[in-house]
């Protein structure tokens, strides 16, 4: 009986340290890419109030702006999801004119692309990217374009790194000031590789 008993512990103990393991090797980054519904109000709530109080600005609706936001249908909202909670989210906005009448043919907007402070550096904003420009894709859209902060250089490097280029300046008004954006854009068809003459040796 007493070895039977200490079998027992030894298979728990080893089965404790088997889930520990496993635990270890869980990567907090793995997550979901997935459309937004009528249930994420909350969630939505959370992640556009949340880069703007970052920022020192002030509290917005932000409950009022996702349910008017969830039910647009010209937007299309993605968050990375994972079970610990949502870790960020873009949107693509369809219909708005695009800032330049060489984007005119089918051009969407990518409005909102935020990931939270602590799942950043995990590849989350690349994820995000690749969905909605799939989903661009998909819907036939012949460009992608939006606006940033000309003082952003870490946002500018990584739409650049992405294949977004400068395409103008937009300007706004802010608390009486004038503040100048940049306009990026990228352009989603796909273009034919090129083949070499016969017998170039290229």
């Amino acid at each position: 009986e007493q070895r039977l008993r200490r079998r027992g512990l030894q298979l728990v103990s080893a089965m404790m340290g088997i889930t520990a393991a496993a635990m270890r090797l869980a990567k907090p980054r793995d997550s979901v890419i997935r459309h937004a519904d009528a249930g994420d109000s909350e969630v939505l709530s959370q992640l556009i109030d949340e880069p703007v109080l970052a920022l020192g600005g002030k509290p917005r609706d932000g409950s009022g702006i996702a349910l008017v936001e969830l039910a647009d249908a010209n937007l299309d909202t993605l968050i990375a999801d994972a079970h610990e909670g949502p870790q960020g989210l873009l949107q693509l906005r369809w219909g708005r004119p695009p800032p330049s009448a060489h984007w005119t043919r089918n051009s969407v907007e990518l409005r909102r692309h935020y990931v939270r402070c602590r799942h950043r550096g995990q590849g989350i904003a690349k994820r995000l990217l690749d969905c909605a420009v799939g989903l661009a894709r998909a819907r036939q859209a012949a460009w992608i374009w939006l606006k940033v902060d000309s003082d952003s250089q870490q946002a500018v490097r990584f739409y650049q790194q992405h294949g977004f280029r400068f395409g103008g300046t937009s300007l706004f008004m802010e608390e009486g000031r004038e503040r100048a954006q940049w306009v990026m854009c990228r352009e989603l068809a796909e273009r034919p590789a090129r083949i070499g003459r016969a017998g170039s040796g290229r």
